[in-house]
C-alpha cells in the first residue's frame, strides 16, 4: 500500500444510483459555495517519483441535515518545486496520459517566463453525477481544489483533458455518443473559463489561464 499524506480525509464511496437528498439542478447554481472537497494525496508505491497522486471527492449535504455525500471526483497528479526535465521523466514513468499533460504544462511554463511557477496540477479525470452536469462547475471546482491544496493560483499551472464520462463513471467508448458528449464537454469547459492549449478537433489538452484562476480564486476565498 502506498504511504498517504492526508490533507483532509472524509471520502465515502460514491453510489451508482443517485445520492440520497440529491440537489435540484437549479438550486445548485445558488448553493455552489456549500460544495466541499475532501482530498487525499499519496505517493506512487515503491517509487521516488516527484509527482503525488491526488483524489478530491466533491461533497454536498444535498440540502438535508445528513452528512455530505459524494457527487463526483477529481483525480490526477501534483508536483511542487520541480524542474521541467525531471517532471517529464516522472510523468513518463506513470503513463502516456500523465506525460501528455506534463508536456503541455511544460509548454505553458515556457511561454510564461515572467511567471514564478511553483506547482503543476495534472488533472486526469473529472467526474460529476448527471444532475450536477451543465452548471459550468469545472472552473469553480478547480479553483476550490487549489484553495484546499494551498496552491497559489498565480504560481500553479493547471492542465486537463476533456474525457466524456458514462452516467455511472468511467470513459465512454469510441463512437457517435462519445463524439457528441465530447463536443458538449468542450463547450462547457469554454463557458467555465478553461481554454484549449492548442485548438484541436480531438481530445487535446486544456488549461486554466493564470489570470482567470487568480480572479476566480479571490471569489472562492470570499465565500470561505
Amino acid at each position: 500500500m502506498p504511504t498517504e499524506d492526508i490533507v483532509d480525509l472524509e471520502v465515502r464511496p460514491y453510489p451508482s444510483s443517485a445520492p440520497h437528498g440529491i440537489i435540484d439542478r437549479m438550486d445548485l447554481d445558488e448553493d455552489r459555495d456549500e460544495i466541499e472537497l475532501s482530498v487525499t494525496l499519496s505517493r506512487l508505491e515503491g517509487s521516488e517519483n516527484m509527482l503525488r497522486i491526488f483524489r478530491a471527492a466533491v461533497m454536498h449535504d444535498g440540502g438535508t441535515a445528513l452528512r455530505p455525500v459524494e457527487y463526483g471526483s477529481i483525480s490526477g497528479w501534483i508536483a511542487r518545486n520541480f524542474d521541467h526535465e525531471h517532471l517529464l521523466f516522472d510523468a513518463d514513468e506513470i503513463d502516456t496520459d500523465a506525460l501528455r499533460l506534463a508536456e503541455t504544462a511544460g509548454n505553458v511554463i515556457e511561454t510564461h517566463p515572467d511567471d514564478d511557477i511553483e506547482a503543476v496540477l495534472l488533472i486526469d479525470r473529472m467526474y460529476l453525477h448527471q444532475t450536477w452536469r451543465g452548471h459550468r462547475l469545472a472552473h469553480y471546482l478547480i479553483i476550490a481544489l487549489l484553495d484546499v491544496l494551498q496552491l497559489d493560483p498565480e504560481a500553479t499551472i493547471v492542465v486537463l483533458q476533456p474525457e466524456p464520462q458514462r452516467a455511472d463513471g468511467g470513459p465512454l467508448d469510441e463512437g457517435p455518443e462519445r463524439d457528441d458528449a465530447r463536443q458538449r464537454l468542450r463547450a462547457a469547459y469554454r463557458q467555465s473559463g478553461l481554454e484549449p492549449w492548442v485548438e484541436r478537433e480531438d481530445d487535446g489538452v486544456w488549461w486554466l489561464p493564470i489570470s482567470s484562476a487568480t480572479s476566480a480564486s479571490e471569489a472562492v476565498s470570499a465565500t470561505t
